[in-house]
């Protein structure tokens, strides 16, 4: 192992423990080991499954970031066993999120009042997912904008509300709108059997102004995900006025 990939490692590890934002210490190491091999380790449920495999490494999200990708990927499900039980939630979002796209087997674990029991699977097939579309769309020209399902209504959502909720709360209520109806109701049953948000109080016109920032808005359109079977997802383009009338 060369040494300046081991001083990054490090580095990493001391980030992730001392509480330091992932997105920001990634960005920063990056920059700092241009280039070197690194390994990733975190003990936020979140950035275990929203962050590992990805490339693209920010504090402000979308705004700036380095492409790199890591040598390995560390998990520990004893420590992330730490965390509260809401952030532990949190983070599933996302995994749920990969399975209504991806993964009918993986969605089905959710059903289960005991799911925490397969929480090592549920992490494994989550990042086997996210490896498989990252690896296949570094840069986001097509496949990987599968896993902006559910985020443009709740990039909205998160920033309308100044923290009141957590991200991967916000794209549990982003998803809900991008459901078929034949689906919607299954979905929003999973959601509440994990203890995910299914409802709130919005100021809608302020999500709407967010949403028309969105980085995947064209001139006239966001090219927004949906769902009509789990498993699997479609694109389709819509006006920030459509989206807001999902809600």
């Amino acid at each position: 192992v060369r040494f300046d990939c081991f001083r990054k490692v490090i580095y990493k590890l001391f980030c992730c423990y001392s509480g330091i934002p992932g997105s920001s210490l990634d960005h920063f190491s990056d920059k700092w080991m241009c280039k070197q091999g690194c390994l990733s380790a975190f003990n936020i449920f979140h950035k275990s499954l929203d962050q590992l495999v990805i490339p693209i490494q920010c504090q402000v999200e979308n705004i700036i970031g380095a492409f790199h990708q890591p040598k390995g990927v560390i998990i520990d499900p004893d420590v992330l066993s730490t965390l509260p039980e809401r952030q532990i939630k949190n983070g599933l979002a996302e995994s749920l999120k990969m399975g209504m796209n991806f993964n009918k087997e993986l969605f089905e674990l959710f059903k289960s009042e005991s799911y925490m029991d397969s929480i090592d699977k549920i992490i494994e097939l989550s990042l086997r997912i996210k490896k498989n579309v990252v690896e296949k769309d570094e840069k986001e020209s097509s496949l990987r904008k599968s896993l902006n399902f559910g985020h443009t209504i709740g990039h909205g959502i998160e920033s309308s509300l100044d923290g009141e909720l957590f991200h991967g709360e916000c794209v549990a209520l982003g998803i809900i709108p991008m459901c078929a109806g034949s689906i919607k109701d299954e979905v929003i049953s999973v959601m509440k059997n994990i203890g995910l948000p299914t409802e709130v109080s919005i100021d809608k016109e302020k999500v709407r102004k967010i949403i028309c920032h969105d980085k995947k808005s064209g001139s006239e359109s966001i090219s927004v995900v949906k769902c009509d079977k789990i498993g699997s997802f479609y694109f389709e383009n819509m006006t920030a006025e459509e989206i807001m009338n999902l809600i």
